[in-house]
């Protein structure tokens, strides 16, 4: 059986399997690339835990559980998007039989009649072995019946076939009182089992049978169950010496007492792996109605390969099982590894006690991996490090010791000299590494002493001895610090400018206050004038520049709660913020032509259009909500010089394209295999059809519909060609056409669907052209590509034909700690071959800071203003209120200040104001 990974995401294969009744599963195998992985018996907890610590590291194993009655549930993981999935599985069955035939079904119809798609492929062969009982052998299907070596064979094949029902295959035979099949096993163990199947033509209760001639033991199942007329009963059983015996089967009929004789020839040998299994899976039935059979259980599941409610299948690759023996002795290696790195920096390497920890550390690291292992190389960096911190601190010292720092130097020498033989991209000279070591350490000092100084300047306190103590401090380590490093600049006074800045602003702040603090004004300007001279500035122009950036905040302000009232519909609040936005535009002009007016009015036009078009595709939205936003966003509309309506076209614009890349992606995925299904195909081209058609009604600019009108044609060329290249197929295995128009054929289909990548990678980077880029050197003509990124997640590869190189864009997770990260592509080669590759980036997570107010205002203390000053470059702000409500607040013009006004709800709770800052990393 082949499945299909549909969805654009990494997957566990999680299915049901149920067998027919009468069915013993036997045997369970999957592919992993082209290794066919076979399951093995392992107790089911030490199953699952081993499955669950595999799947955790994105490797491939498969999990069989017995589920219950005839019942298995299967895992399998990853399953990677548009991948193929084989399974295969063997199972032997007692056929249900009637007093004149026996028939087995074939599940291949669909499961239900929802079910669309056709099966990609059908191969079924049904063999009748020929008896001279079967008088004829019938289908449901109506197909002929072949005739091979005498046997009766039904045959159904197709590509792109839509089964209508499961085929049924029917051995009609000649009546007797009582059929008696028997199978028997002999393996070279030399134990002997057989499974009979006795048929009488009536039916039966407390049925019983015997044995004349013949030795049996350990009989299965124990109790027999009430037999009809022309239906079996199954008992199986272990022998010593197989012969011909006499079987005897009695039971109460309908009409009293009847018994049956038939004689069975036991000699008779089968094909391994059907008795044993049948005998083995009846005994395991019979012992699993009480828990003190638990270990008789188990054993019979080894011995037989047969998963019990103890036990399950457990299926692992080659490197699967190598990945797991690794993690056994992973915790010697190191151990080994970190007292091998400490002899070396000790100068032992050469003794005897090294060369012995070599030999047993190299000969347990050979069965993983080629080259040096990893853990003696890392333990050598860390070491290294170690000691270079140490020399560089003691060398930095008040009391240097000369001796303790050349015994560290011999030793990090030691280490370097281990490092460049074992790792090949090494290339860093000891002497550098020791002075990156030492420029950061005094960096660090450097700023910190700065920091305290310009807080002791602020204090008054910049003539005591600490004060020059630092300053001593500071100028010692500047000269020790290389030319280019910017910590040899005036850090002091750097760190003075941004204080006396801040101290500008906040006694602007205090200022404009309701009820203003004197002292609290009179103490920030001694402290400005203490600073003034060092941060080379004049406290009045400070104070004037901040002034004047306070008067322009306010007049946003203004602004904002203006577009507010209008946006409410009170023209009455709207017109008193008005006359004081025009009284302050007149105080503090500066000269601009920013209207923030109409800004204001844009911003929150911009949000409510966007929160009514979500809520209008909402079916939980009620209509008096619908209308009370679309008559908001008009209102503000009016006044801002914008329209509603095309900001709905913009939005759905932008959704269509979201659904034209995911319905492209999706034809591209299923055109691109190897036996694509025709009405799949079909399918997603009608689709990318329709939301074209979507895009061209709604692109006013015609850029997104040039893109699917370029795709859709392109696939429509891909689509000919694959055609072109069936139609090849067929006259060449009809031998109209020879091997070089079918090359030809097969060579247009490839360029078709390199072209056909293309341009859905156009697709994809106009819809999601701003995250980060993985590219790939892979070849042109692997099956796929694809990235399981740090968090599990997987990211399908396109091939750039551009570029020649594989593709794909990708978001680093929110919530990644800090850190070095590695993404693992996975590239799946024409042959069926896995090759890895990793590609490794860095996470700083360190959170942009600023300062942040929010001050109530209004007449009625009706309106909160927001601003928030960033220390930095960012992309975006957002104010979480006390009652729950989430702000996002503009950047004002071309300062580096972002403000936002937002009206009080009555009875809104007092609380803070919370700041989140956003920057632009991905």
């Amino acid at each position: 059986m082949v499945f299909q990974n549909e969805s654009r995401n990494q997957i566990e294969a999680d299915f049901i399997y149920a067998l027919p009744p009468g069915a013993v599963a036997t045997y369970f195998a999957y592919w992993a690339g082209d290794e066919k992985v076979e399951a093995k018996i392992v107790e089911k907890k030490e199953a699952a835990r081993i499955y669950k610590r595999l799947t955790s590291y994105v490797r491939d194993p498969a999990l069989v559980e017995f589920a219950g009655k005839n019942t298995f549930r299967a895992r399998i993981s990853p399953i990677f998007p548009d991948q193929d999935l084989k399974v295969e599985i063997r199972y032997v069955q007692v056929l249900p039989s009637s007093y004149d035939s026996v028939g087995y079904t074939v599940s291949i119809g669909p499961a239900d009649a929802k079910q669309s798609d056709p099966l990609e492929s059908v191969d079924v062969a049904v063999r009748v072995k020929s008896d001279s009982c079967i008088r004829s052998v019938l289908n449901n299907y109506g197909v002929p019946i072949a005739k091979e070596s005498d046997d009766y064979v039904v045959s159904i094949k197709g590509i792109d076939y839509r089964p209508p029902k499961d085929l049924t295959v029917r051995a009609v035979r000649v009546p007797r009182p009582l059929r008696a099949e028997v199978r028997v096993e002999r393996p070279s163990n030399g134990a002997c089992y057989f499974s009979l199947a006795l048929t009488p033509n009536h039916s039966l209760k407390h049925p019983k049978i015997s044995f004349a001639g013949i030795s049996v033991s350990d009989l299965a199942p124990t109790r027999l169950p009430d037999v009809r007329a022309g239906q079996a009963v199954v008992v199986n059983g272990r022998l010593k010496t197989p012969r011909q015996a006499t079987v005897r089967l009695s039971g109460q009929s309908s009409s009293g007492r009847r018994t049956y004789l038939v004689p069975v020839d036991f000699n008779a040998r089968s094909p391994l792996g059907i008795a044993s299994k049948l005998w083995a899976a009846a005994k395991i039935a019979d012992l699993d109605n009480r828990r003190s059979n638990r270990k008789a259980v188990i054993s019979l599941s080894f011995a037989h390969s047969l998963p019990s409610r103890y036990t399950s299948w457990l299926a692992m690759p080659t490197a699967e099982k190598k990945w797991l023996e690794l993690e056994k002795v992973e915790p010697k290696l190191w151990s080994m590894a970190e007292k091998m790195a400490e002899m070396i920096a000790n100068g032992q390497k050469d003794s005897a006690e090294y060369r012995a920890l070599e030999t047993e550390y190299t000969a347990l690291w050979k069965p993983f991996g080629q080259g040096e292992p990893r853990q003696l190389t890392s333990k050598l960096y860390e070491i290294l490090s170690n000691i270079v911190q140490k020399i560089v601190e003691l060398n930095l010292s008040e009391k240097p010791d000369p001796v303790t720092e050349a015994a560290l130097r011999t030793k990090a020498e030691r280490i370097h000299t281990e490092i460049r033989l074992l790792d090949p991209n090494f290339h860093g000279a000891l002497e550098g590494i020791i002075a990156s070591h030492k420029t950061r350490l005094l960096e660090s000092r450097c700023r910190d002493i700065a920091g305290r100084l310009v807080r002791l300047i602020i204090e008054n306190k910049s003539s005591n001895g600490e004060a020059a103590n630092l300053r001593t401090q500071l100028a010692k380590l500047q000269r020790l610090l290389p030319a280019e490093s910017h910590a040899k600049e005036n850090l002091v006074a750097a760190y003075a400018n941004d204080a006396i800045q801040r101290l500008a602003w906040e006694i602007v702040s205090e200022r404009h206050k309701p009820k203003p603090n004197k002292h609290t004004i009179a103490k920030y300007q001694t402290q400005m004038t203490r600073l003034a001279t060092l941060a080379n500035a004049n406290p009045d122009e400070l104070i004037a520049k901040q002034e004047k950036n306070w008067l322009r905040n306010a007049r946003y302000y203004e602004a904002e709660a203006y577009a507010i009232a209008v946006e409410q519909g009170n023209l009455k609040e709207a017109q008193v913020h008005l006359q004081r936005y025009s009284a302050l535009k007149s105080t503090a002009d500066d000269g601009r032509d920013q209207d923030d007016l109409k800004l204001a009015l844009k911003y929150r036009f911009e949000a409510i259009a966007h929160e009514y078009c979500y809520a209008r595709k909402d079916s939980s939205t009620k209509p008096t909500d619908l209308k009370r936003l679309r008559d908001k966003a008009n209102r503000l509309a009016k006044l801002a010089g914008e329209s509603l309506e095309d900001a709905v076209r913009e939005n759905d614009l932008y959704q269509a394209n979201e659904r034209m890349y995911d319905a492209a992606e999706a034809l591209n995925a299923e055109i691109s295999r190897e036996h694509p299904i025709r009405s799949r195909v079909d399918r997603f081209r009608k689709e990318t059809e329709i939301v074209a058609s979507e895009i061209r009604r709604l692109d006013k600019e015609k850029y997104s519909s040039k893109l699917a009108d370029a795709y859709n044609a392109t696939a429509d060329t891909a689509i000919s060609a694959w055609l072109e290249e069936q139609k090849a197929k067929a006259q060449a295995r009809a031998g109209i056409v020879g091997q070089e128009e079918l090359n030809k054929a097969a060579e247009k289909r490839k360029k078709a669907l390199e072209e056909l990548t293309a341009a859905l990678y156009y697709i994809r980077s106009s819809v999601r052209g701003g995250d980060p880029l993985i590219s790939v050197n892979a070849p042109g003509d692997a099956l796929r590509v694809v990235a399981l990124l740090p968090d599990g997640s997987v990211k399908t590869l396109l091939w750039n034909e551009a570029n020649r190189r594989w593709e794909a864009r990708f978001d680093v997770p929110t919530g990644t700690p800090d850190g070095d990260y590695v993404v693992t592509v996975v590239v799946i080669l024409a042959d069926g071959t896995r090759k890895l590759t990793t590609i490794s980036y860095k996470v700083d997570n360190t959170p942009p800071s600023g300062t942040g107010s929010a001050l109530i205002c209004g007449d009625a203390n009706n309106l909160l203003r927001l601003e928030v000053k960033p220390n930095e470059e960012i992309a975006r702000a957002v104010a979480l209120l006390p009652w729950g409500e989430r702000i996002e607040l503009r950047r004002h013009s071309d300062s580096e200040t972002y403000r936002a006004s937002v009206p009080v709800p009555p009875g809104a709770p007092e609380g803070k104001v919370e700041f989140v800052l956003t920057d632009n990393a991905h």
